[in-house]
């Protein structure tokens, strides 16, 4: 009886082994997830190129991690995604994050923090508190330029001890001090200088003044000033402004710089490797000029998101920090 009893139980376990497997198997054809099953995650492969560890935790902290994060975003009404993005973004968004990380960073900045507004809203902006590079409180000269003026890090600057020169034409408002140490320009910045260029925002002409960074520069008597700060977002006039900034010598006396690229989603897909190209030209450029890239920042929501294949999905705007070598040594 014992026998029979314990030939039946091993039949009756042999059985229901072989429906399950079968179970799994219909389960699997119809692309179904089995809970008798555990599924692993898949694992991200991070590109070394002889990257040291903390820089390899760095490209996936900035980089990767945000493919595993992207369903924990907030939602946003500005934000709008891309199926994907054109070869030519995709390019240079390696190229920027190799500059940055893989190529072995002439300088890392070991005490930063964020001045301004904080994340994941924008208008904030990081500053390098080294003690090589930081900015020099007892005598500060700060240049801020932007559509919709960053009223949190002007003021935070100035409390510091900065006298902050803040431009800004797209807003209607006069010359003004705005605060004890804010000054406020109703100037915009490109590569020219005009009283009177018609720009449209929001369906609407308005009369803007514009000025290359050296001629505002004079006009301050800020020549060859120390320019503890500068930084700009200034809608795409930078592909202008830049080149202009470099050839005149104009940001030599300039201790950090940071400003926002436009990099995706500004030209048609057949036109988009011809500004990738600039891009590269500008940062490379930067780097002959002794400005060592330090930071690399997406600017969440503001510019659109894109999609990036292995790399996830990104932003169209991304601010870079440089800091200026000549005041290293």
């Amino acid at each position: 009886m014992s026998i029979r009893t314990n030939s039946a139980a091993a039949l009756s376990a042999i059985l229901l082994a072989g429906v399950c497997l079968l179970l799994i198997t219909d389960l699997r054809s119809r692309n179904v997830t089995c809970h008798c099953e555990a599924t692993q995650p898949e694992k991200k492969s991070i590109p070394t190129n002889g990257a040291s560890t903390m820089e390899r935790h760095v490209f996936e902290t900035n980089v990767l991690k945000k493919q595993s994060n992207v369903s924990e975003e907030k939602p946003s009404a500005t934000l709008h995604v891309h199926n994907s993005a054109p070869d030519a973004g995709k390019e240079f968004l390696r190229f920027i994050y190799n500059l940055n990380v893989f190529q072995k960073p002439r300088f890392y900045c070991n005490n930063f923090r964020r001045v301004g507004t904080q994340l994941p809203e924008d208008g904030g902006w990081f500053v390098c508190f080294d003690d090589k590079i930081k900015p020099n409180f007892d005598d500060c000269v700060v240049y801020s330029f932007g559509i919709r003026t960053d009223w949190t890090f002007d003021e935070e600057m100035s409390k510091s001890g900065c006298n902050v020169y803040s431009h800004d034409p797209s807003i209607g408002l006069p010359d003004h001090k705005h605060s004890e140490r804010v000054w406020f320009f109703n100037t915009g910045l490109d590569a020219y200088n005009s009283d009177d260029v018609v720009r449209t925002v929001k369906g609407q002409k308005q009369h803007w003044k514009m000025r290359s960074l050296d001629k505002i520069f004079e006009e301050n008597g800020h020549t060859d000033r120390i320019i503890e700060y500068l930084k700009f977002d200034i809608e795409k006039s930078e592909y202008a402004a830049i080149p202009q900034m470099l050839q005149t010598g104009t940001l030599n006396n300039v201790k950090q710089l940071a400003f926002e690229f436009h990099i995706f989603g500004i030209a048609p897909e057949d036109q988009e490797h011809k500004f990738q190209d600039i891009n590269k030209n500008i940062l490379m450029a930067f780097n002959d000029h002794g400005f060592y890239l330090w930071n690399v920042h997406e600017v969440p929501y503001s510019c659109g998101q894109f999609d990036f294949d292995d790399l996830g999905r990104h932003s169209g705007c991304i601010e870079v920090f440089f800091v200026n070598s000549k005041f290293m040594k």
